[in-house]
């Protein structure tokens, strides 16, 4: 069977977008309808899922017109007023950001960002079409930090970063945070500037849930935070080993019980990397249960624990 431990890089980044853009949601809904954004907060960066919108590459290519060779077929809302925009070449069938912003991508359109109502991503779409960072020109330092944070999103430039001016900005965290996730390098939450902060803590967890690699959960500031730093690993990955690191045995097994708890089939494989052999066995049950298959009962190795596998389906 397949060994699902950490999730490739593909998917990681797809994760980590589509979370961004989630979060942003949440942040812009709570504003309603101001064209600034006034406080981060926890929210993330909203970097594009792609770089560029190809009118011909859709999510669904069967719903393609094969006869009239339609690549918006099939499409709806903002997708489809991204796709007919780029086709017609005419940005003003777009009704909100994202749509003028993949169109100004697709056809290096500076009008286009410039009708973009939010300061922070019309010179984040500027630096985007220039291939020069732009956002020096945002009106105040909240829209400049956050045009900064999602421009090294898109360049990968940690350089960036450093000059986000806000020095306690939720958008330094987050800049730093997108190019941990992009290298696989939790030593990037390391913010040089910050010094041992909650920023740093915060940094480094959402790295451990976001790519399953919790090498740096130990190296939290704030040791109260340590096991949500694996637990939260765990869950998200869907991983019972990535429980290993806790040290607190009562801990550990409620973690291990929680990914169980989850209703997610595991692979075995997985359940062969969890330190404690009663629970090695547990997550077994569970694959077993799930799969209504008591012939995966044999691949348990301690003989109380193939016994309460084989109870399970008398």
């Amino acid at each position: 069977m397949k060994r699902l431990t950490k999730k490739t890089k593909k998917q990681i980044e797809m994760d980590f977008a589509f979370f961004i853009i989630a979060m942003s949601l949440v942040l812009f809904a709570c504003i309603g309808f101001e064209k600034e954004v006034i406080e981060p907060k926890a929210v993330l960066p909203a970097p594009p899922v792609n770089d560029t919108i190809n009118i011909t590459d859709t999510e669904e290519p069967e719903l393609v017109d094969i006869i009239t060779k339609d690549p918006c077929k099939g499409l709806v809302g903002t997708k489809k007023r991204i796709c007919l925009s780029i086709k017609e070449n005419d940005f003003s069938i777009c009704e909100n950001d994202e749509c003028l912003l993949e169109f100004a991508k697709n056809k290096s359109s500076e009008e286009a960002c410039g009708e973009i109502e939010i300061s922070a991503d019309q010179y984040y779409c500027l630096s985007i079409i220039k291939n020069k960072e732009q956002c020096y020109l945002a009106p105040n330092n909240n829209a400049k930090d956050k045009c900064l944070a999602d421009y090294a999103w898109h360049t990968k430039d940690e350089s960036l970063c450093r000059k986000i001016t806000q020095e306690n900005s939720q958008w330094k965290k987050h800049c730093y945070l997108a190019i941990a996730v992009t290298e696989m390098d939790c030593k990037k939450c390391n913010f040089d500037t910050l010094g041992q902060s909650s920023e740093k803590d915060e940094c480094r967890r959402e790295y451990a849930r976001l790519t399953g690699d919790t090498s740096c959960c130990t190296d939290l500031w704030s040791k109260s935070w340590e096991n949500d730093c694996y637990r939260q690993a765990a869950f998200d990955n869907n991983n019972p080993s990535l429980c290993n690191g806790i040290t607190n045995h009562y801990h550990r097994w409620q973690c291990y019980q929680g990914v169980f708890n989850s209703g997610n089939p595991k692979e075995i494989e997985e359940c062969r990397n969890i330190s404690d052999l009663e629970w090695e066995g547990r997550c077994i049950i569970n694959i077993a249960v799930l799969q209504n298959n008591s012939e995966i009962c044999e691949e348990i190795t301690t003989n109380q624990e193939k016994d309460n596998c084989y109870l399970k389906f008398n």
